[in-house]
């Protein structure tokens, strides 16, 4: 997983833009987290996003789950298409 940089804040509105957060004390303690998190700014434009990373394999991720858990710094959940070659 790539890590979240100076750039990040820089993403597309299709995934709901991102911004900086900062946490109460509390807050940040109840997260298990640093005081200044990414979140997402809104809903995103699309519901999924598919990857074509070959021609034939796809990556299919709901587009509000898979940014919540990456800003979270955890692995987003997907779904693998393999469709077979003709």
């Amino acid at each position: 997983m790539s890590s979240i940089d100076h750039n990040w804040p820089k993403y597309p509105l299709e995934i709901g833009g991102v911004e900086t957060v900062t946490l109460g004390d509390q807050e940040a303690r109840t997260r298990n987290s640093k005081k200044s998190i990414f979140e997402r700014k809104a809903p995103p434009t699309f519901p999924f996003l598919i990857e074509m990373r070959e021609r034939h394999y796809w990556v299919t991720h709901w587009t509000e789950r898979s940014v919540d858990l990456f800003l979270c710094g955890k692995k987003p959940l997907v779904e693998v298409s393999n469709i077979g070659k003709d």
